[in-house]
């Protein structure tokens, strides 16, 4: 779990994935806004950087071990 201060700006690595839940307050990603229980899945090697709102955040992340898809499915 995460405490990120008023406008606190946090770039979190996501080589291997990355998986984002918003317990409180509001995170400014580019331009999106994710607000209390809001959850994102990013995929590897996509960029997170993120804002704390107004009252800070608090949020649980977690980098996850994602394979590389190299064939499509049938």
């Amino acid at each position: 779990m995460e405490r990120w201060a008023l406008g606190a700006t946090r770039e979190l690595d996501t080589f291997s994935g990355l998986e984002v839940f918003v317990v409180r307050g509001v995170v400014n990603d580019r331009s999106e806004t994710r607000t209390r229980w809001d959850w994102v899945r990013l995929p590897i090697d996509a960029r997170f950087n993120a804002t704390a709102g107004a009252i800070g955040a608090r949020g649980w992340s977690k980098a996850e071990r994602q394979r590389r898809v190299t064939e499509r499915a049938v």
